[in-house]
């Protein structure tokens, strides 16, 4: 019985494991359910990432979860990304508590070789010494020379050199880089984090960053300007400002669409050039090369 609130709860035994791994292969799944009504996931993964206490909004049977610690893996083609990730969730800062990584496969190989069983136990076993050692440990530090490195790059790191939505999307660097670099440092039994494991995360944010940069690059903060480039796509050859303002269904006023290609021609998302016709020149609207 809460005194306070006066109703009653059910509670449960606290897990004394609060550690969460998610293997997920259809990314896409998720990031389509976050737009129904009432769902929370998007909620509930920046509440995880941000740390303290998860505590969803349901009516009844409250649940919370406090010291978690959850990792997620994902997968998803860029072609779903684009589809059903909506600038909503790029600006709430949904994306950017994620690692974004592009991959592609090395090779083709239509009959792969499984690694051999001798190799992997022989990581598990590095793996599994690594966890042991590190539930042993307190907190992990940065060292003096750590601490002098990172304080000539936090700010370098923290004002992202990317531009619309890959800026959105990388907006968490500091953040990022730290978790990576203590990761390293586990992973080497090493009481403080060090140089070496700060150099180690840095390369990885950046391909990080590299990849942020490629997948959203042809996507910025204005809705307008995103259907707007993807109409381009649809059409190299250009479009005229009346054949765009067709395909708005005419409800985008001229000011709206004038103010959009500027803006999109000043960030060299797309050229603007005057064709001669009969009458006054028509403009015709490209994707930059």
């Amino acid at each position: 019985w809460n005194t306070k609130k006066q109703i009653w709860e059910i509670t449960m035994p606290e897990a004394k494991d609060k550690r969460l791994f998610v293997l997920d292969q259809e990314f896409a799944a998720g990031i389509k359910s976050i737009e129904r009504r009432g769902n929370t996931l998007s909620m509930v993964i920046r509440q995880a990432y941000d740390g303290g206490r998860i505590e969803p909004l349901t009516k009844n049977n409250k649940i919370s979860a406090s010291n978690h610690h959850i990792i997620i893996v994902t997968h998803i083609t860029l072609a779903e990304l684009k589809r059903y990730l909506t600038e909503t969730e790029l600006l709430n800062g949904f994306a950017n508590r994620f690692l974004w990584l592009c991959i592609r496969r090395s090779k083709l190989e239509p009959l792969p070789e499984p690694m051999p069983e001798d190799e992997l136990r022989e990581i598990q076993y590095q793996l599994l010494d690594i966890i042991k050692w590190a539930q042993q440990q307190g907190e992990i530090q940065l060292s003096n020379d750590a601490k002098k490195i990172w304080n000539d790059i936090y700010f370098e790191i923290s004002n992202s050199s990317q531009s619309g939505m890959a800026g959105r999307a990388c907006d968490r660097a500091e953040a990022h880089v730290l978790r990576l670099a203590l990761t390293y440092a586990l992973l080497d039994k090493s009481q403080t984090i060090e140089p070496e494991h700060l150099d180690a995360a840095l390369a990885l944010w950046s391909f990080a960053e590299k990849s942020a940069n490629f997948i959203f690059a042809d996507t910025t903060e204005s809705p307008v300007e995103n259907k707007i480039l993807t109409l381009l796509q649809q059409h190299p050859d250009g479009l005229s400002l009346t054949e765009i303002i067709k395909f708005f269904g005419n409800h985008i006023s001229q000011e709206e669409l004038s103010s959009s290609i500027a803006s999109l021609q000043g960030i060299g998302k797309i050229t603007v050039q005057k064709v001669k016709i009969k009458g006054r020149p028509k403009t015709i609207v490209k994707l930059a090369q």
